[in-house]
């Protein structure tokens, strides 16, 4: 279990910023740092491996001997491993295999906002956005939510349709409904003649470092994803805090909507490899129960 003594040290030296690793113990179980360099979870069957720092170091010098030892220690099915690239690739202990499950691309970042340099004045199409909601009376809200309702799940419903997530993405989505119940979270809403046309729920678990979770909007007319962009950095901003994360771009198209709005941190992508005993092992059945069902 995670110490209050390492909560802090995360805080500092966590590299990717949308690691949050107290949402992802929903989906993969207790996490664990080791060595003040990287965590890790067992679900009972698939063993994840979360490297968390951005230079080289203790991590990455021994990772091998890591593996082999938690490996003989919990006896997985599986072991994903999940690291910034480029790094040294670590090969598949005896009798196993190794499969690459996701390489990093031009636009597969991590990405947060440096607050200071937000200046609403220079991003593109805000005061349209903002014009649009004075005339249609469009009502944004920021408030603590214990549950999701019937529109929080549709809007989340056309996202996914529209984006088609792996399945592990999908999970991430599916466990957003527990962690409102008791995380230090607030949901922004957008809503429009009553109806809710987008939100964002900003984490605030790690206090240093506001993270925006899962964001959702209605794509017509395209203002939602403006509006609240703008009330979660105005909020952020107003807390005095330096950083605002907005998570991992998958999309040339994501990727150029956050650098929009000031000078971003951009992170190296998430390199994932999966080493398990063979090729028909990698599929719904290494991911947890709730992945499972959902896949099939």
């Amino acid at each position: 279990m995670i110490t209050s003594e390492q909560h802090r040290l995360v805080e500092e030296k966590a590299y990717a910023f949308d690691h949050n690793y107290l949402y992802y113990g929903l989906i993969s179980g207790e996490p664990f740092l080791l060595n003040d360099s990287l965590f890790y979870y067992f679900d009972g069957r698939k063993l994840s491996i979360h490297l968390i720092e951005l230079d080289p170091g203790l991590s990455r010098d021994d990772l091998h001997d890591i593996l082999y030892r938690l490996k003989a220690d919990f006896q997985p099915e599986a072991v994903v491993i999940w690291g910034p690239d480029p790094m040294e690739t670590v090969q598949a202990p005896r009798g196993w295999e190794r499969h690459v499950l996701a390489e990093s691309g031009p636009y597969r970042r991590d990405m947060a906002l440096a607050l200071d340099s937000y200046d609403p004045g220079k991003v593109p199409n805000l005061e349209d956005s903002r014009s649009y909601a004075v005339k249609n009376g469009v009502e944004m809200t920021a408030q603590k939510r214990q549950q999701f309702t019937a529109e929080h799940i549709l809007l989340l419903e056309d996202m996914i349709r529209r984006s088609h997530p792996d399945i592990f993405d999908r999970v991430f989505y599916t466990v957003g409904a527990a962690w409102l119940l008791d995380s230090e979270s607030i949901v922004f809403e957008a809503r429009e003649d009553g109806r809710l046309m987008g939100y964002v729920i900003l984490d605030l678990s790690i206090a240093t470092l506001p993270m925006m979770m899962i964001g959702c909007y209605k794509r017509k007319p395209p203002v939602f994803s403006d509006l609240l962009y703008d009330a979660v950095i105005r909020y952020c901003v107003g807390k005095g805090h330096g950083k605002l994360v907005f998570g991992h771009s998958y999309t040339e198209g994501q990727y150029r909507y956050k650098r929009k709005w000031g000078r971003c941190v951009v992170q190296p992508g998430v390199w994932e490899v999966m080493l398990s005993g063979s090729a028909s092992r990698v599929g719904p059945r290494n991911y947890p129960w709730l992945a499972r069902v959902l896949r099939e």
